[in-house]
């Protein structure tokens, strides 16, 4: 039992180590050839020359990868040698042994264990097939340490530097092209071992039921269900560590945090919160396994017609309180409908006495020595999961020669010699004696549930406070903590009462005391619609004005035309300037504010620039401020584009430094013991949830920074009150209900009353309601925020309220399942709510609302050139999702059945790329460079470059770490994107936005090799 659990421990911590070097060697090529990864080498598709061709000269191009990524400012990596030896040691010490070590328990588990057969019974020849099943065990090591080995030869042979050698040397160098298929051989062979040996052992495992065995089983079985709560509790722990792609990468930041020297403290922390939660989860599974040897007594009739006449009592009761709470919306008391109703229907039917309860045989007594193995593998799942992350970010930083994870070996080691300790030691912490009393006492389940609401209630104090002190990590494991006491106090309770004759008639010995609260939560949760607890903070001054596009654009073109020693007359044509910065959380966030400090005229903060940049001259500093018209954001670029606002008073300070702050800890923090809390009380306390968290957790930050994130976003919008403070922000979300676009903007771009009628429909466009002269909305399916921002309390039509910058920011960056989903009342009747989430939902790019806004803008430019102005409008797109420069590949024929989902998911990905490139052909079709009121330059004299309206700013590819999606940075990642910011791409587009200024229409040098 040790060993296999053992093993399963490692095998998946080896995955997550193996994907990460899978990963480095796939993203080293050059730009437009193929990815290849070491996994893929080593598969059955090697067997095909297209792809043995491919592979050979993927594995060429990793040894070119260093000097040539080094030529573009990219990061250093291990020699390929080094990696394919590290591929090597991890996927037979970490993968191929303890798969091993599996299969060869469970035939030695099917030997051991297998049923008595009779000579006609099939068991009789499960003998050989076990036996088979070991041999073909054994073939599969050996099968696998050839192939990594090959892999290695290969990786060798196709060093450039040995294409000159002599003798046997330069006879395997140019033969090596006949070992890729070989491979391909070799692990075609490997999983056809594998899955004979898998289904031997599955034969094997089958032999062992019978009704023989059937008791041994059942003794074990009744372990796993006394510890279902822990069984629960492990594996959510081991699922978030299974999270792939953006988030999982989040989860690695959020480590890499605890070993940078200023959060030296938060590795202490998370070891400490481990270890309370790894010694309460033993301490509680002792208490559960005892508790379960025995079933709570069946009540005499007189007993159980007393117990149903309470309960009839207490259900109808809570239910009326319930109903009440509902119907004339109390603050609290909503919880108690749905478990009243339940208890109400388990009275009613208990008063009949079935006779099936009594002749039911008695329990099979448990297992307690398995039980307390199986108790001390689940506790030590919090130092499993740090020794998988310790070990797969322990790979990723060895790859890139990052030699400053040595804290991740030290935790490593830590988190083995703790697994190793309680594995040890957990048949004698957890188990009994046979003759001790096994009914649980009142005070301890009292104290159980006592310290649970503690824990909840101190921890959920301030939410901020408590994400600051135990990082991510940590508040994960203190959730946990504070669950598992919770969680044994129900167990203990439901284990110690009888369920009633309808429970038990259908086959339940106890009382289901989680099942009812998990069901009643669920279903109040429905029947509960109108809670505030999740509705949009709002301010107390009332929203300023709002002004259409076209009045916008007047007053900016009046600013620009004003003659002054930085713009003489006649510096034409004049740039009018759009940014989109695209969603991607606290890294969007991060990268739209060091891409506009690199841009912004007087940005340049005495020598400033960004973790991780090396180059002094990448950063122009051309741009002003105010030549930026309307600024689109969403999610985290939202944030980037609000925190720019909030610093308008302080010029001297660089945008991005509040954003280095941790904001993922609070964040769990309040999901954790807010959130979660709430789901089950259901109070209506408005401004309390993990969204207010996160939005403090900003304004905290800036406010050290010497910003105002708190301000008005209105009120911010207005540097007098008749003067717009430019750029203009239009920050989108996403309606839940009806999947329109919620646009925060001081811009009048939707439909005044879209809040009330359906904001897909085509009457009030096709025939508006206020005439045939009536303002047409500037952006299709969209609803304006500030229509519904009024409190839930006040029942009789009022003015909307401003919203706060951070409060803004967040309306479009409301991730699913990180940010509860907000609540919007309209002004006019605040039963219209409106449901915001994500805005990236929609348009990840923030590219649609510009394109959609473009018709307005090319009449108001016509309308300026009849006044004699040029106005020349320049596009800047910031995503900061990292672009794979990775050759496309020719699509396969899709099977029939799939092909409809492959076409929804194609479309749903293609979306936001789709709106950025409509957005940029507006800004490149209409408006040729050079040209204002008409290109008339014949086609022959045009230039063989000319100066691009639109640029990009986006970072690449990379092996090593990249910054995640999510709300925390660590320095790694920050250096990440700050490195990013000067590669070869980047340096071009920050020269052609200098130009745009300059007046010079030359090709930048940065650009020569793009």
């Amino acid at each position: 039992m040790r060993t296999a659990l053992m093993a399963a421990f490692v095998l998946y911590a080896g995955l997550g180590a193996l994907a990460v070097l899978d990963d480095t060697l796939s993203l080293m090529h050059k730009p437009g050839h193929a990815s290849v990864s070491a996994s893929a080498i080593l598969s059955p598709s090697s067997i095909a020359h297209s792809n043995a061709s491919t592979n050979a000269t993927a594995v060429g191009e990793w040894w070119g990868w260093n000097t040539y990524f080094n030529d573009h400012f990219g990061q250093d990596v291990l020699s390929p040698f080094g990696l394919a030896f590290m591929y090597l040691a991890v996927d037979i010490a970490f993968i191929a042994i303890p798969v091993t070590l599996l299969l060869l328990g469970a035939v030695r588990y099917s030997e051991d264990h297998r049923a008595p057969e009779s000579a006609a019974d099939w068991r009789a020849g499960l003998a050989q097939p076990l036996r088979f099943a070991t041999y073909a065990t054994a073939a599969y090591l050996a099968f696998d340490i050839v192939e990594d080995v090959a892999l290695l030869g290969i990786t060798v042979l196709l060093n450039p530097d040995l294409a000159h050698g002599s003798g046997v040397l330069q006879w395997l160098v140019q033969h090596v092209g006949w070992m890729v298929p070989a491979v391909g051989v070799v692990s075609a062979a490997k999983l056809l071992l594998l899955f004979t040996a898998a289904l031997g052992c599955a034969a094997g495992l089958a032999g062992t039921f019978g009704p023989q065995v059937r008791q041994k089983k059942m003794s074990r079985w009744r372990a796993v269900v006394a510890l279902r709560a822990h069984l629960g509790l492990a594996l959510i722990l081991m699922a978030l560590l299974a999270l792939g792609s953006d988030l999982g990468r989040q989860l690695d930041d959020a480590f890499l945090l605890l070993f940078e020297p200023h959060h030296t403290y938060l590795i202490a922390m998370t070891l400490i919160a481990a270890i309370a939660t790894t010694g309460m989860l033993l301490a509680t599974a002792r208490s559960v396994l005892h508790a379960y040897q025995s079933a709570p007594s069946v009540p005499d009739p007189a007993q159980t017609k007393t117990i149903n006449t309470i309960i009839l009592c207490v259900g109808f009761g809570a239910m009326v309180i319930g109903g009440a709470a509902i119907a004339l919306h109390w603050p609290a008391g909503q919880v108690a409908f749905v478990p009243g109703a339940i208890t109400l229907l388990l009275g009613l039917f208990g008063f009949k006495r079935d006779a099936a309860v009594e002749d039911r045989p008695p329990e099979i007594p448990m297992n307690t020595e398995w039980g307390a193995r199986v108790a001390g593998a689940l506790s030590v799942t919090p130092f499993a999961v740090l020794f998988a992350l310790s070990m797969r970010n322990g790979v990723r930083l060895v790859a890139v020669k990052d030699d400053t994870g040595w804290g991740l070996a030290i935790c490593m080691v830590t988190c083995v010699l703790v697994m190793v300790a309680v594995f040890h030691s957990s048949p004698q912490l957890c188990d009994h004696d046979a003759s001790e009393t096994k009914d649980p006492s009142l005070p301890l389940r009292l104290a159980l549930a006592v310290g649970s609401l503690t824990a909840f209630v101190i921890l959920g104090w301030s939410p901020q406070t408590t994400g600051n002190v135990l990082g991510p990590w940590g508040v994960l494991f203190a959730l946990v903590f504070a669950l598992s006491l919770g969680a044994t106090a129900l167990v203990l309770l439901s284990d110690a009462y009888y369920p009633g004759n309808v429970l038990a008639a259908s086959g339940l010995r106890r009382l289901p005391v989680i099942a009812i609260i998990l069901i009643s939560a669920t279903a109040t949760s429905l029947t509960d619609d109108q809670s505030t607890y999740h509705s949009v903070r709002l301010k107390d001054a009332a929203a300023g004005n709002r002004v259409t596009i076209d009045a916008a654009l007047d007053q900016w073109g009046r600013r620009q035309t004003e003659v002054t020693t930085a713009r003489p007359a006649g510096s034409e044509p004049i740039p009018l300037v759009f940014v989109a910065s695209a969603g991607g959380g606290i890294r969007a966030a991060y990268w739209t504010t060091i891409v506009l400090n690199c841009l912004v005229k007087n940005q340049d903060n005495a020598g400033w620039k960004p973790i991780g940049m090396d180059m002094n001259n990448v950063c122009t500093h051309q741009m002003p401020m105010g030549s930026v018209f309307l600024a689109s954001g969403i999610s985290g670029g939202s944030l980037g584009l609000a925190v720019t606002k909030a610093f308008k008073d302080a010029p001297a300070v660089p945008w991005s430094e509040p954003l280095g702050k941790d904001f993922l800890g609070p964040t769990v923090a309040g999901v954790a013991f807010r959130d979660l809390p709430n789901a089950f009380v259901r109070l209506r306390a408005t401004g309390q949830d993990s969204a207010a968290v996160l939005e403090k957790s900003w304004e905290k930050s800036v406010r050290d920074a010497k910003g105002d994130l708190e301000s008005g976003f209105l009120a911010t919008a207005w540097s007098t009150p008749d003067r717009l403070d430019f750029p203009l922000l239009a920050l989108g979300g996403t309606s839940v209900t009806d999947g329109c676009r919620v646009t925060v903007s001081a811009l009048k771009l939707a439909d005044a009353d879209a809040a009330s009628h359906d904001c897909l429909s085509l009457d009030r466009v096709v025939t508006p309601i206020q005439g045939a002269h009536a303002q047409l909305q500037t952006l299709a399916a969209t609803k304006d925020a500030f229509d519904s921002t009024c409190p839930a309390d006040v029942k009789q039509p009022g003015d909307p309220k401003d919203l706060s910058l951070s409060t803004a920011a967040l309306l479009s960056a409301r991730f699913p399942y990180v940010s509860p989903n907000g609540t919007l009342h309209w002004c006019m009747d605040r039963a219209v709510r409106t449901f915001d989430l994500d805005g990236g939902l929609i348009d990840a790019s923030a590219a649609a609302p510009l394109a959609l806004a473009w018709p307005e803008v090319v009449k108001w430019l016509a309308r300026a050139e009849r006044n004699g102005k040029c106005f020349a409008p320049k596009l800047i797109l910031i995503d900061n999702g990292y672009v794979t420069s990775t050759k496309s590949e020719v699509p396969n024929r899709p099977p029939g059945l799939i092909a409809p989902l492959t076409a929804f998911g194609a479309v749903g990905n293609a979306r936001s790329a789709a709106a950025r490139q409509a957005a940029a052909l507006d800004f490149e079709k209409f408006f040729p460079p050079g040209r204002c009121g008409g290109d008339t330059a014949p086609a022959a004299a045009r230039p063989d470059w000319v100066l691009p309206n639109v640029v990009d700013f986006y970072p690449v590819a990379q092996p090593g770490v990249e910054a995640p999606l999510g709300w925390t940075l660590s320095e790694r990642s920050k250096r990440s994107l700050g490195h990013q910011l000067e590669n070869k791409y980047n340096r071009c587009s920050m020269e052609i936005v200098a130009r745009w200024f300059s007046q010079e229409t030359g090709k930048p040098p940065g650009c020569s090799g793009t």
